[in-house]
This record gives C-alpha cells, sequence and structure tokens, in this order.
C-alpha cells in the first residue's frame, strides 16, 4: 500500500535527509536505492532545494516508502532517520515480543531522539528575538531571512503610527549562558526604512471578554515585519565562524493537535531572557482558530512561536484568560492555530515564505 505524508511528515523527512546525508551522498542513495539520477529528479541550486524536490517527486510517484526506507538502509546509525521511522510505525515489530511491563498508554505520545531534540531546540532558540517597543513588546521569531512574524498587539503602536519605526527593536540571541551565570545582551535589528510592514490581522475584541461572540475568522492578532538586513543569511552572534542563523520554517499544512498533547511555549516572559514553558492542550475555541493551552506566560509573552512534542511549529501565543476577578482562577491562555494564519496570507496573496527550509 502506497505511504502518503501531510505537510508537516514531509517536512521532518526533508529535515532529517538533510541532516543525514551530504549532496554527494543524496545522490549516491538515489541511484542506489530508488534507480534514479537525482539531477533528473532536481535542478535547485541549494542543498535544501533539492531535498524538497525529491520529496515531492517522490510523493507524486508514490516512492515515499522506498525513499525513506532506501534512506534508513544507506545510513542506520543515523539519529534523525530513525527517529522519522519511528515516528511512521515503519520498523519491524518482533511477530512473538516477549511480555513486558512497558505499555504505550497514550497513541499521541511518541519517542524522541534524545539528540535530534536537543539540536533542533539549540536552533530554534537562534531564531527568537525579544520585540522591544517604547511601552512594552513582547516576542518573535524569524521565519524568513528578513522576516519576523509576532502579535499584531504587540506591534500596535507603530502599526496605528503612534510610535516611530525607528523606535522598534528587535533582540535575537538574547540567554542566558550554559551556567546560567550570565545574560548574553544580544542582536539587536531594526524594521526596515522601506515596506517594513508585509501583513498585519489585529486581535479580536471577543478574545478580550470572558463570554461572548467569537471573533471574526479574519482577527488572528499577527503582524508579519521586514527587518533592516537578512539575519538569517549570516552567521549566528555575527561571528565569521558560526553557522547561518537560519530561520524557522512556517508550515503550510501544520500537524494536527488535540486535547491533551504536549505544548511548548518558547518566549521573552517580562522581556527576560529566553525562557521555555511545557504545558498541554486544553482545547479549542473561536471555530478552531484559537488553540487554548495551560503553558505558563508573562506579559511580553505575546508573539511566541509555540510548539507540539516533535518541536512543529502549531500555533503564536497571544493571549490568556480575560477574567481577571480576584475570586476568579484563570482556566486557559491561548494561541492562533498558525495553520489559520498561513490560509489567510494566501487568500491575501502575500509572497510566501512557508515551507522554505534555509539553505
Amino acid at each position: 500500500m502506497a505511504l502518503t505524508l501531510d505537510g508537516a511528515q514531509r517536512q521532518r523527512l526533508c529535515e532529517a535527509l538533510g541532516v543525514a546525508f551530504s549532496l554527494k551522498e543524496l545522490k549516491r542513495m538515489v541511484r542506489f536505492k530508488l534507480n534514479l539520477d537525482l539531477e533528473n529528479v532536481s535542478e535547485a541550486g541549494t542543498k535544501a532545494d533539492v531535498i524538497y524536490e525529491l520529496v515531492e517527486y517522490a510523493g507524486r510517484r508514490d516512492l515515499f516508502r522506498p525513499l525513506i526506507e532506501g534512506a534508513r538502509a544507506e545510513n542506520p546509525a543515523n539519529p534523525a532517520l530513525a527517529a522519522f521511522l519511528d515516528s511512521l510505525g515503519l520498523d519491524p515489530v518482533p511477530a512473538a515480543a516477549a511480555p513486558a511491563l512497558e505499555r504505550i498508554v497514550n497513541e499521541r505520545s511518541t519517542f524522541a531522539d534524545a539528540v535530534g531534540f536537543r539540536e533542533r531546540l539549540g536552533r530554534i532558540e537562534a531564531w527568537i528575538c525579544r520585540a522591544e517597543t517604547p511601552d512594552g513588546g513582547g516576542t518573535g521569531f524569524l521565519v524568513a531571512p528578513d522576516l519576523v512574524l509576532t502579535n499584531h498587539h504587540v506591534l500596535a503602536p507603530v502599526i496605528e503610527g503612534k510610535v516611530s519605526p525607528r523606535d522598534v527593536a528587535f533582540r535575537f540571541d538574547f540567554k542566558a549562558t550554559a551556567s546560567g551565570a550570565t545574560v548574553v545582551t544580544g542582536t539587536p535589528c531594526g524594521l526596515a526604512a522601506r515596506d517594513w510592514q508585509v501583513d498585519a490581522s489585529p486581535p479580536s475584541e471577543a478574545d478580550a471578554r470572558p463570554t461572548g461572540a467569537d471573533p471574526s475568522p479574519d482577527q488572528l492578532d499577527y503582524a508579519l515585519v521586514r527587518l533592516d538586513r537578512k539575519l538569517g543569511e549570516s552567521p549566528i552572534g555575527g561571528d565569521p565562524g558560526a553557522p547561518p542563523r537560519g530561520w524557522l520554517t512556517v508550515p503550510s499544512a501544520p500537524p494536527a493537535v488535540v486535547a491533551g498533547d504536549p505544548f511548548f511555549v518558547i518566549q521573552h516572559p517580562r522581556g527576560q531572557h529566553l525562557q521555555l514553558a511545557l504545558g498541554k492542550v486544553l482545547g479549542f475555541a473561536g471555530a478552531g482558530s484559537r488553540v487554548r493551552h495551560d503553558a505558563p506566560t508573562l506579559h511580553g509573552s505575546s508573539g511566541s512561536p509555540c510548539f507540539d512534542a516533535s518541536l512543529a511549529l502549531v500555533a503564536l501565543h497571544h493571549t490568556g484568560d480575560p477574567d481577571y476577578d480576584p475570586q476568579h482562577a484563570p482556566r486557559y491562555n491561548q494561541a492562533i492555530a498558525i495553520g489559520r494564519i498561513v490560509a489567510q496570507m494566501q487568500t491575501r496573496q502575500v509572497p510566501s515564505f512557508w515551507d522554505r527550509i534555509p539553505g
């Protein structure tokens, strides 16, 4: 039976192949395992583009299974490929496994390769910034070489013309050292001198009310803005010996989450150095456009990227329970589903940056 992969799974396959093979090794694997010449599949120049076109070709020709299994056979010790194959349930299981005390209690809970998880989390750190405005700010993250995604309400003063674009900054690499004794001041960027606002969608007043009507479908509380330089193509920290920063790939078809799933928010709460908050999905609102969760957040967390258990981007955090009655215990925090944001940008014909993997 043919194997099908959704958008998020294709993205993970691209990432795993990129980690497991050089371009030369990939060419050899495709020739030996699929009996194909890679040049006939892709004429792209960068490794990332070649891998993307190979995966799309495999999807069109029902070749996902031989591609995945061929890659694993060619590089069986690679943890990224092993984790991806395991996530699809393709690893052989002994027919008569011995009884064991351990059980899979939640079928949606999967194993994660520790090394791969740690490495991806390290890459994500470089893509997140503290958004700084005269009246506060929030969090944002790099989604293309020079594009940052955050909340509309974080940048509302500059979007509405009340604050000069020159008074807004985005500070990357603002985090503590491994010992926690020192906080790195970070790498600041400004807004582009011209055409800095690429797209924006305001929040809904319904999000600020404990009860009431659902938000309008086009009220998604996001702002996509352009930086004054292509930071994603520059070395991290400006060190010539450091790797390129890259950016967070925004999936056009993000993985689905359900109530009870793990939910991670990476953020700058109260403007502090980078923090990771863990929680779970509680449910949904706004006809599915809002993801409610219980990961802790504070002022300054608005605009943070939210991830599932495999660290795939699923939402944009933006607010919390609006009932501030002293007798009321807060019940949820809330994020905007990233798939809804991408869908709206597509209808507005925003130049595509989603599904773009750094080269």
